[in-house]
């Protein structure tokens, strides 16, 4: 019941892993393509395209200890690492690089506190923590602070792009938070791609409705498609 999946040959078999409970997002190195990375409680790493799984923050030998509680085994962690801040991973980002570029991965996270559901995206949390590391996850620093659920994580020359709530952030490398471009109900999910300078953002809102940025967040409009059916469809 909390198994995710991985596939080597396109969508024709499936291999199926169990990290504790189910995966809240995934992340894929830009240069190295057997490196992945999965969020649930914890960030893992998979350098075997997702058939081992390392925990990699909290750093599990600083007394991390993996509890699973009740007739439903929920999973949390208790820690000594002194940078984790606890409850649910809900977004992650690895800034972007070229082949060409060695070193470790620059790395982003979302944190969610505990006691608000990671499925039921219209309640919101109380605070959303921001955390980096420059080294691959060896290290982290607290970045930012958001009032409510992060959804999205996308990393850009002039700052992280961060879609909290109904609204999009920039987050500068001192931390300092910025307020961009909003929709009129809460984001329930969202994607995007960078195009040229700048990303494009496709939210899906509480209202049922599509809407798209393509200026990093700036400005959204509607982009909801047509249904079109005929009588007795």
């Amino acid at each position: 019941m909390t198994g995710d999946y991985v596939t080597k040959d396109d969508g024709l078999s499936w291999h199926m892993f169990n990290l504790r409970e189910g995966i809240s997002a995934f992340a894929f190195d830009p240069v190295d393509p057997r490196t992945i990375y999965a969020v649930n409680a914890a960030l893992w790493r998979s350098s075997d395209l997702g058939q081992t799984w390392k925990m990699v923050f909290p750093n599990p030998v600083r007394d991390t200890v993996e509890h699973q509680i009740g007739d439903r085994a929920n999973y949390s962690l208790s820690t000594s690492d002194p940078a984790y801040p606890g409850g649910d991973i809900t977004a992650i980002a690895i800034a972007p690089r070229k082949a060409s570029q060695k070193g470790p991965e620059h790395l982003y996270l979302s944190f969610q506190p505990r006691g608000h559901s990671r499925i039921d995206v219209s309640r919101q949390a109380d605070v959303a923590v921001i955390v980096s590391s420059v080294d691959g996850g060896i290290s982290w620093r607290r970045v930012a602070t958001l009032p409510q659920r992060v959804l999205l994580l996308c990393p850009q020359d002039s700052g992280l792009i961060v879609l909290s709530g109904s609204a999009a952030y920039r987050v500068a490398p001192d931390g300092g938070t910025t307020e961009l471009g909003s929709i009129p109900s809460g984001i329930r999910a969202a994607s995007a791609a960078h195009s040229g300078g700048a990303v494009w953002i496709y939210a899906t809102g509480q209202d049922g409705k599509v809407y798209l940025s393509e200026d990093s967040g700036m400005h959204f409009r509607l982009v909801t498609p047509e249904l079109h059916q005929t009588a007795g469809n």
